[in-house]
C-alpha cells in the first residue's frame, strides 16, 4: 500500500492487478494486495483514487519502489477474481544470484527494460 516499504515486487501470473494513485476512503471497501493470503479482489474502484494503468498476467509491478528502496508510490489491487501474483523478495533475488547468475543477469535486464518503461509513461505533475 501507500506509504509502505517497498520490501519486494510482483509478477502477475493470472489475472489482472489495478494500479492507483491516491488511497481508499473506505477501509472495508476492498482488499490490497499483499502476502497474507486472503482473497484480493477491488469491489468497488472508485475508491482507490486516478487510475494509473491495469496489469495482465506477465505484468510486473512495484519493481521502481523496490529497486530504489523508498517507500511505495502506488497502490496494487487485484481487479479480476482469482488473479495470481508470485511475491519476490531481496532474499529471493539473492537466492537466484547464488544458484544461478545466468539467469539472475538475464531477470535484471528485463526488470531494467520494465522500469524504464515505467518511469517513461509516468506523469511527473
Amino acid at each position: 500500500t501507500i506509504d509502505d516499504a517497498a520490501e519486494s515486487f510482483y509478477v502477475i501470473l493470472s489475472g489482472c492487478v489495478g494500479i492507483f494513485r491516491g488511497t481508499r476512503s473506505d477501509e472495508d471497501s476492498a482488499k490490497y494486495l499483499s502476502s497474507s493470503g486472503r482473497k484480493l479482489v477491488m469491489e468497488n474502484r472508485d475508491n482507490f483514487g486516478d487510475v494509473v494503468s491495469y496489469l495482465q498476467a506477465g505484468g510486473i509491478f512495484g519493481y521502481v519502489d523496490f529497486f530504489l528502496k523508498r517507500e511505495r508510490s502506488l497502490c496494487a489491487v487485484c481487479s479480476k477474481d482469482g488473479t495470481i501474483v508470485a511475491k519476490i523478495t531481496r532474499s529471493h533475488l539473492k537466492e537466484l544470484q547464488n544458484k544461478n547468475e545466468d539467469l539472475h543477469r538475464v531477470l535484471e535486464k528485463i526488470l531494467l527494460q520494465v522500469s524504464l518503461a515505467e518511469l517513461a509513461n509516468f506523469d511527473v505533475a
